[in-house]
C-alpha cells in the first residue's frame, strides 16, 4: 500500500525551512493568527521574490502568496476590512492587503 505521508506532512507543514528560516514552520506560524500582514512581513528575514493574490473563484481574494526560492507562503484571510474582498478585474492593492489580519499561514515547500 502506498503511503501519502510525505505528501500529507508537506501540506501540514510539519517541516522547517533551510537554517535561516527554520523558526518558519506552519505550527510556529500560529502566533500570527489575528494579527496583521505587515507584522508578519516584518519579522521575515529573507525577502519574497514575487507576490500574487489568491483568489477562488476568480474575482473572489482569499488571500496571497508569496514567492521565495524554495518555498512559498500563502496567507489566508477571512474577514476582510481594507481591500474590497470582490473585484471583476482580479486588481487589488497590496498595501491595502497588508494591514488585514492573518487567519491562517500554510508553507509550501518545492
Amino acid at each position: 500500500m502506498k503511503s501519502g505521508f510525505p505528501l500529507f506532512m508537506l501540506l501540514i507543514g510539519c517541516m522547517s525551512m533551510n537554517n535561516s528560516q527554520s523558526y518558519l514552520s506552519n505550527g510556529a506560524l500560529r502566533k500570527y493568527n489575528g494579527k496583521e500582514v505587515s507584522v508578519f512581513l516584518n519579522d521575515l528575514t529573507e525577502k519574497f521574490i514575487e507576490y500574487y493574490f489568491l483568489d477562488e473563484p476568480p474575482g473572489k481574494l482569499g488571500g496571497c502568496t508569496l514567492c521565495f526560492e524554495t518555498y512559498e507562503i500563502n496567507i489566508y484571510i477571512s474577514s476582510w476590512n481594507f481591500v474590497k474582498r470582490f473585484n471583476r478585474e482580479m486588481v487589488w492593492d497590496f498595501e491595502d492587503f497588508k494591514k488585514e489580519k492573518i487567519d491562517r499561514i500554510r508553507i509550501i515547500k518545492y
